[in-house]
């Protein structure tokens, strides 16, 4: 069974090239461009190749089978303005990938990671709380484990909790027909 939640520092190669292609992308809020600050999705981004590989390394798995969704990756703003998630989210892919971009966070900012209980919709679990930190890859397989954020920090994308996301599925390889001999 591959693992559930797997949590890397250091990860990126260039962290200063993809946050300043998050400072640069344009923020959205409800599919619109919105003034910096403003809204909690930036970008869509593509994942680059590298990240791709690597992640698929630590799942021990190629790159060619893990698939992103067609919108590929997002940059997301969490500024202060935007509160703690009330319950938890889980995303619609099997695994899911997050790099912290910001700086110079605040003492507890972060991610909780809940399994739901069998037997009621409310019953949940807390298994782990990772703060945010710089360069920080949390990955995890979001068809087992919800999330919840903390509440977000800063006043922009400069300053604010930023990092860069993307979904994605395994496909199996393909099964093995045996051959009579």
């Amino acid at each position: 069974m591959r693992k559930t939640l797997e949590v890397v520092d250091g990860f990126h190669p260039n962290p200063a090239a993809l946050t300043s292609r998050a400072l640069d992308a344009p923020v959205i809020t409800d599919g619109e461009p919105a003034a910096p600050g403003r809204g909690r999705l930036v970008g869509p981004c593509h994942v680059d190749p590298w990240a791709s590989a690597t992640v698929s390394s630590l799942l021990g798995t190629r790159a060619d089978r893990t698939v992103p969704p067609p919108d590929g990756g997002r940059f997301v703003l969490r500024n202060k303005d935007v509160p703690g998630d009330d319950a938890p989210h889980r995303e619609p892919t099997d695994w899911t990938a997050i790099v912290f971009l910001s700086a110079a966070p605040p003492p507890g900012a972060g991610l909780t990671f809940l399994l739901q209980q069998p037997g009621g919709p409310g019953d949940w679990v807390e298994c782990a709380f990772i703060p945010v930190r710089f360069n920080r890859l949390v990955l995890y397989r979001s068809s087992v484990l919800s999330r919840r954020a903390s509440p977000g920090f800063g006043t922009g994308l400069a300053d604010g909790w930023l990092s860069h996301e993307w979904g994605f599925d395994i496909v199996p390889l393909p099964e093995r027909t045996a051959h009579a001999l």
